[in-house]
């Protein structure tokens, strides 16, 4: 039996905090196998919502947080002199991402000031199941993620020179809403037919994601 992981310990305590935990949800986590590591046991019959909350407690103290993957520095630029620091570098900026710099809801900070950064996938955050945007970011948050500033999207697609062909990268963000009406958020990837390039994804609310997607946070550390 494998540990638990920071994301498994985040849905149960998800679950506890609503009005009403169904024997029916219980059952069906305990097939996907989150309960049986949390608790150690195959036996739904032992689980009530007291006992689990105190397993749960003491995990959560155990549990580390997530490792720095980077830390940036972000801030400083204005939007215009950011995409112009894109263009020169010979980064491929997509229309979208163009558009929602271009927005009010795009924003830069006056002063340079460092963020770090962490890279996990759907998965490594605990879910067995595609969720939604607003789960995902939710449970991010559960652990003590934060979302990102817009602007580190731009600024790490610029310093991002030796990112791996065919990696992917979404910014865990606010989504900005674009000129076509939907809420997008940075992607940056570098593409085996492309240069390093920043582009854009449609998130709503209840966009669904792939298990293997990477996401940057921001740490709290």
């Amino acid at each position: 039996m494998s540990n638990p992981t920071t994301g498994q310990i985040g849905q149960m305590v998800n679950l506890l905090d609503e009005k009403k935990t169904s024997k029916e949800v219980l059952d069906a986590l305990f097939k996907q196998g989150i309960l049986a590591n949390v608790l150690g046991t195959t036996d739904p019959s032992i689980v009530d919502r007291d006992s689990l909350r105190k397993v749960l407690a003491g995990l959560r103290v155990e549990v580390k947080g997530f490792p720095i993957w980077k830390s940036l520095t972000i801030g400083g630029v204005s939007r215009d002199e950011l995409l112009k620091k894109l263009v020169d570098g010979g980064h491929r900026v997509s229309n979208y991402a163009r558009n929602i710099m271009e927005k009010k809801a795009f924003t830069t900070e006056k002063k340079r000031v460092t963020v770090g950064l962490v890279r996990e996938t759907v998965k490594g955050l605990g879910f067995t199941e595609n969720p939604t945007t607003a789960e995902l970011f939710s449970c991010a948050q559960e652990h003590g993620l934060k979302l990102c500033p817009a602007e580190v999207g731009p600024h790490l697609r610029l310093v991002y020179g030796d990112q791996p062909v065919d990696e992917w990268n979404w910014i865990a963000m606010r989504p900005i809403t674009g000129s076509d009406g939907n809420p997008r958020v940075f992607r940056v990837e570098r593409s085996s037919d492309s240069l390093p390039f920043l582009d854009t994804n449609w998130a709503n609310p209840m966009r669904r994601w792939d298990l293997g997607n990477c996401f940057v946070f921001a740490s709290s550390k």
